[in-house]
């Protein structure tokens, strides 16, 4: 039975980061002290600032990307002082039969920058890694993300930043539907959502309009078929 592991925690972000030792940052609501449209333009600029994008290694698996001939094999989100946290599947490599998370990987800031981080820990069953910069990144100094203090709920509005099929960093709004569904794919619930996301999402921040992480985007059910074969759908899921 696919679901037979341990009890799962009700939010696996939090649990991840404590069981690796890194502290999460949390902040004070701000509700009430600048107009809700302000508001949001800051949560989405803020979050746009601490989205990477995850490089292929090789110079040869970049000659077919979207931008600047760049590859983009999918997103990560930086929490603090240089630690990204983006999906497993979005990172792995294939070294001939077997399928690995590299110790170290190319991430792309939002100012062009490609710098090298260093892998600290992950979870398979959740599908989530966590890396630590290698180098200081201007880019990122300024952009913390904090971990969302309440659980997400259905018709919640959200947005997420990333690289779909390599163009980015996007911004794509929508709605949680179900807070609390499952796929085969990741032994924990799955928060589903309307928010429009291709391949190349993988590991972006699913943010409520606060700017806070509430998940990382982790699988969509492809019903149409795009560019070289990459799928894109309504229905897309995060990792809470």
């Amino acid at each position: 039975m696919f679901f037979s592991r341990v009890t799962v925690p009700t939010r696996s972000l939090p649990a991840l980061l404590f069981l690796i030792f890194i502290p999460f940052v949390t902040w004070p609501s701000s509700a009430g002290a600048e107009p809700p449209d302000d508001r949001l333009a800051q949560a989405v600029e803020r979050a746009k600032r601490a989205t990477v994008g995850i490089l292929e290694n090789t110079s040869e698996g970049r000659q077919s990307g979207y931008q600047l001939g760049l590859s983009l094999r999918g997103t990560g989100v930086h929490l603090h002082d240089g630690y990204l946290l983006t999906a497993r599947h979005a990172v792995e490599r294939q070294e001939g039969t077997k399928t690995v998370v590299p110790e170290t990987i190319l991430i792309l800031t939002q100012g062009l920058d490609e710098l090298p981080a260093k892998l600290v820990g992950g979870a398979a069953y959740l599908d989530l890694v966590l890396y630590k910069l290698q180098v200081p990144a201007k880019d990122l100094e300024t952009a913390a993300i904090a971990l969302a203090e309440r659980e997400a709920r259905a018709g919640q509005e959200v947005f997420t930043v990333g690289y779909p099929l390599g163009w980015g960093p996007t911004v794509a709004f929508g709605r949680i539907g179900n807070p609390n569904t499952f796929l085969q794919t990741v032994d924990t619930r799955l928060l589903q959502s309307d928010v429009p996301v291709c391949s190349g999402n993988s590991g972006g921040g699913l943010f409520n309009l606060d700017g806070e992480l509430v998940g990382v985007m982790h699988a969509i059910i492809k019903t149409d078929e795009a560019q070289g074969g990459h799928g894109c759908s309504r229905l897309a899921f995060a990792v809470p």
